[in-house]
This record gives structure tokens, sequence and C-alpha cells, in this order.
């Protein structure tokens, strides 16, 4: 797979956001539609929040929509996270009432309808004060995971995370994912994802699977036929007491990437760092850390937001990050651009521009017979470059094919 390098990005700030509504906080994207989260927004009353959707319409994204909470209340933090896939919009609501329970948290499921917009299709919740239901989100097709970091069934804030699931057009409880092995204030859920069959739950303040204290955890589970497995903790590389290893999580198929925001680099305090996974016969291994390529700083918290896709997908790819939280984003612009507020945010959306990979020689930016003998000579040398075609992982003929085919097609 080649590299890419992401072209300028399109920026979504919504003209409503006002100042600490902290728009981009919470991002999420599929297909043609993008939601971007702003817990702070103040459009109703202090704290209640609000999420915008985005929709592609011939290449250009323009605001469809602003969520607000139905039922606002101060300080509730509706958008504080936010998921789609694309047929509907999952809003986190960590601080709200559900079932008369005051601050328990919950979640809204809205789902597009082409007469009718975006409706609001249903309220999830388990209530017990403080437990912050909602903190993250996630859906894949028919199952929504929400987290419960401020649970207590284990231990005071050891946290905990409750999965649903959609049948016959309703959305029901299906089972909670508690882990026996969590120590106080683990918090785990803080961070969910689902990409099935597979789930994983973050737990940044628990002991590492070395024993690390305080060195934070992931804990993955799987759907088959016989229903969702019990809880096996990944093991991660070496890790850093206080690392904050499991803030967040993405998932997509076998590969998943873990934030270590409060980890440190060198002399630098809560650079952080992200670490990938795949999972491969039957077990999760880590196979790299990744950094930032401007280098480390202090409080960066690099890896505080992650995303991953392990599949190309037929359009460009789309990498989100919480804007306002990183460095690169507090050097944007500087100076040139009148944001709507102090902290009111905004979300960034880049598309990979990817070099043809069937240009593989100088002279670059034209195929010639040049191309062909660097391929060759890659696929003769058993060069990964060369592995174009599934089955992946060996070269054999039909990589030569899909050389070819791209050859031919001028790399489409």
């Amino acid at each position: 797979m080649p590299l890419c390098d992401a072209v300028d990005p399109v920026e979504l700030i919504s003209p409503s956001a006002g100042g600490y509504a902290r728009a981009g906080f919470s991002v999420a994207a599929a297909g043609d539609i993008a939601v971007v989260g702003a817990y702070g927004d103040e459009t109703q009353v202090i704290g209640g929040g609000s999420v915008t959707v985005y929709r592609r319409l011939e290449g250009d994204w323009t605001e469809e929509i602003q969520l607000l909470p139905p039922v606002p209340h101060v300080g509730d933090w509706f958008g504080y996270s936010v998921a789609t896939d694309g047929a509907r919009i999952v809003v986190g609501v960590p601080y709200g009432a559900a079932q008369g329970v005051s601050r328990a948290g919950h979640a809204l499921v809205y789902v597009h309808d082409t007469s009718l917009g975006w409706q609001l299709e249903a309220e999830l919740s388990n209530p017990v004060f403080q437990d912050r239901f909602g903190s993250s989100v996630d859906i894949d097709g028919d199952r929504i995971i929400v987290d419960a970091p401020g649970r207590d069934f284990i231990a005071e804030d050891a946290g905990g995370a409750d999965i649903f699931v959609r049948r016959d057009g309703v959305w029901q409880y299906e089972r909670d994912v508690i882990l026996n092995s969590l120590v106080a204030f683990s918090n785990a859920g803080q961070s969910v994802a689902i990409d099935l069959p597979h789930a994983l739950v973050g737990a940044p303040r628990d002991h590492a699977l070395d024993g690390t204290p305080l060195g934070g955890a992931v804990y993955a589970i799987e759907l088959s036929e016989t229903g969702w497995s019990n809880p096996v903790q990944l093991d991660a590389i070496d890790p850093f007491a206080n690392g904050g290893f499991g803030g967040s999580i993405a998932l997509d198929g076998a590969r998943a990437v873990v934030g270590s925001p409060d980890a440190p680099w060198s002399v630098f305090n809560s650079a952080g760092f992200a670490t990938a996974f795949e999972f491969d016969n039957g077990v999760w291994q880590q196979t790299q850390r990744l950094f930032p390529p401007f280098g480390p700083w202090d409080t960066d918290r690099f890896g505080d937001a992650v995303d991953v896709r392990a599949r190309q997908p037929p359009d460009p790819q789309l990498f989100w990050h919480r804007g306002w939280r990183l460095r690169a984003r507090r050097d944007h612009r500087c100076g040139q651009h009148r944001w709507p507020g102090t902290n009111a945010g905004s979300a960034f959306l880049y598309a990979a521009a990817c070099p043809c990979p069937a240009d593989l020689a100088d002279p670059a930016g034209t195929l010639n017979f040049f191309d062909i003998v660097a391929f060759i000579d890659l696929y003769n040398s058993g060069d990964p470059g060369a592995d174009l075609a599934e089955p992946f992982g060996s070269l054999n003929f039909f990589d030569v094919a899909a050389y070819v085919d791209l050859y031919n097609a001028g790399c489409p």
C-alpha cells in the first residue's frame, strides 16, 4: 500500500458555534455523512450541546442540520460523543437524566428518513447516578455500544459498557461488558469501538496486563453464534504508568488503533502515542507504535482521538482529529482566521492523495517501460510493494495481473 499525503483539509465549522462550544471534540464520518459534536454549545442552554450533520453533495460538504437536545438542560453535554454508520447517528449525553435519574447519562439514536430527514428513533440508557453513560458511543449496523466510565459495579468508577441490539425495529439491551479484573477508578468504557464480530472497551486507568500500575488496558470481546465471548485483555508492549492506554480506540475489521495520550516520550510529558493491533489466529497482537511526524511536545496528547480504515474504501479515506486539542490546531492559520469565539472549535476533513501504485520509476507522473521494469524487480525480490491483489501476503500471478490492469488503466 503506497504512502498517502493528506491534501488541504476541508474545515467543518458551524456558523452557530459560539465561544467554548468545543465543536470537533467528537467527530464521526461514514460515506457522505460527517457528524461534529459541540458539547459546550449554548444555543438552547449553557452546556446543553449540539451536533451538526454535514452531507457531501457533488463533492462539496454542506451543513444539513443541527441536532439539538429534545429536552435541553444545563450541563447535559449533548454531543460529547457521536458515532454514525451513515444510516443512523448516535449521540452521547453523559450528564443527562435517564428515567428520572439525574446525571446518569443516556444516548440518543437518530435515523434518516428520505422525506422527514433525521428523526429521533430511540433513547438508550441504564440509569445509575453519575455513571456518565454515553461518554463514548459506537455503532455497527444493528448493534450499538455505549460506555459508562463512572459505573461502580466492581469498584468505585471502575466503569463498564453496554451493548444494544435492534430486533424487529426496536433497540433493546443485549448485555453489559463488566470486567472483573478492574480496579477502582479504571474508568472502563471511557472509549469504546464496535465492528462486528469484535468490540473493544478501553480502561485508561486500569493496571496493564504486565502489572504496570495505571498503565491502562483494552478489553476485547467477540460475537459468535453462541453469543459474546468473555473479555480478553490486549497486551501492550512496554506500557507506561499513567500513560492512558485505552483513552481512545478505533476499530475496523481485524485492525485496531489505541491511543495513549498521557504517555511520556523522551523528556516530554503527556506527548502521547498510538498503538496498532491486528487480530490474527484468534489473538490481538501489537504490530506498531505510531508517533507524530512533527516530533514530541509537552502535553500534546497525541492519540487523544484516533481512527482507522483497515479496508480501502472506494472514496478517498477520511482522517479526523480533535483539532482544537492538538498542537497542529493551535498553529493553524494563526491570526488569519476569525474564529466565532474562544474555544468554539471546528473539525477538519482530510482526503488522501495517494500516488499511483503502478508509477514506480522516475520520472514520476508518466507510466512507461521503466515502471514495468521497476515492478518486475520488486516482484522478483519479494518486495511487499508488489503485493497488489488478494490473497495478500504472498506474491503470485494475481499480483502481476493486478499491476497490468493498473498500468493499462493509467492508475484510476
